[in-house]
C-alpha cells in the first residue's frame, strides 16, 4: 500500500522526478526553501508539490542540515 497525502498523490509519484510536479528541479535552493523544509511539519508530498521539487532531494537536503547542526553542537561542547 503507498503512502497519500490529503492531495491524493502517492509519494512514490513525488519521489522521483516528474516535470509535472517539480518546476524546481535543479534549481538553486533559496533561503526561505530552506527555511520552510527545516521547520515544517508538513508531509513530504505537501512539501515536494509546495516546493517542486523531488521527496528524495527535500530529504537529502533535510539530512545535509541534520548533519551539519549535530556537527555545530558537538564543536560547541568541546
Amino acid at each position: 500500500m503507498s503512502k497519500r497525502d490529503e492531495s491524493g498523490i502517492k509519494l512514490l509519484d513525488i519521489k522521483c522526478y516528474n516535470p509535472q510536479y517539480h518546476y524546481n528541479h535543479g534549481a538553486d535552493w533559496t533561503t526561505s526553501e530552506i527555511e520552510y523544509i527545516t521547520t515544517s511539519c508538513d508531509s513530504l508530498v505537501t512539501m515536494s508539490l509546495t516546493l517542486g521539487r523531488t521527496a528524495a532531494t527535500i530529504s537529502q537536503k533535510k539530512l545535509e542540515f541534520k548533519k551539519a547542526k549535530d556537527n555545530w553542537r558537538g564543536n560547541e561542547n568541546s
